[in-house]
């Protein structure tokens, strides 16, 4: 029996431990993450798309008298997707081929944020499923999502769990972070293990196979990394397969 997540879960019941997710990011990102032991969460306005958390970043109306939240920057996330294996997500997370998948557990990732000393003691940890709305759509949760939920830091963070539909081929997992008091920071790092969050790293489908062994050798040797490095047969072509014409 699969065993559920400590804390909350947004939209997806079927989330467990076990559940696997995804990453792509850099060569140099990789690295770095390796020999600094930090991950990162990032507020939203650091992200491309501009509807991002568009339930916090508008002016609301209360009976005539506009505003806006200010706990808008209290949110951070980080985002990782559910897809094993997708043409899109290296076209547009990597430069070229200089782009490795990394892959943990939802567990694990959900921990790794929320045992952390200064950050898990002083706010909320969750994980979400992003749900895919039309523009329209989007634009009335963010109308009526605080007028039908009660303010807490589980519907504040549920703003981070809404996307365009045009982002859906992402499939997205998000780590987020609710902060118990402002930081200045748009970035907060928090220390990891990674090598016990790591499980597998997935080498470019492009990258040429001589390229592979030697940017797998790199991994192995200079970071001491025991677990799974692999190139990625997206693009291989299927081996021994024939047809007959009649």
């Amino acid at each position: 029996m699969m065993s559920p997540i400590r804390g909350k879960i947004l939209n997806d019941e079927k989330l467990n431990r076990d559940t696997k997710v995804y990453r792509t990011l850099s060569v140099e990102r990789l690295f770095q993450m390796f020999e600094e032991k930090i991950n990162v969460v990032v507020r939203p306005s650091l992200w491309d798309d501009t509807f991002e958390n568009l339930a916090l970043s508008s002016v609301f109306d209360a009976n005539g008298t506009t505003g806006t939240f200010s706990f808008k920057d209290d949110l951070y996330g980080q985002c990782w997707t559910l897809h094993t294996a997708s043409d899109a997500i290296w076209r547009i997370y990597s430069n070229g081929t200089d782009g490795v998948r990394i892959r943990t557990t939802a567990g694990k990732l959900f921990d790794s944020l929320s045992a952390d000393e200064r950050l898990g003691s002083a706010g909320e940890t969750y994980l979400g499923r992003v749900q895919y709305l039309s523009d329209t759509k989007l634009r009335k949760y963010a109308d009526e999502h605080f007028v039908q939920s009660t303010l807490c830091s589980e519907t504040i963070a549920q703003t981070l769990t809404i996307k365009r539909r045009a982002f859906s081929h992402e499939k997205e997992v998000r780590l987020i972070y609710h902060s118990d008091r402002p930081h200045d920071e748009k970035v907060l790092r928090y220390k990891i293990d990674p090598h016990a969050l790591i499980d597998q790293i997935m080498l470019h489908p492009q990258l040429a196979r001589v390229d592979a062994e030697r940017l797998k050798s790199r991994i192995k040797r200079y970071l001491g990394y025991s677990g799974e490095v692999k190139r990625s047969l997206l693009y291989a072509p299927p081996k021994g397969f024939a047809f007959k014409i009649s």
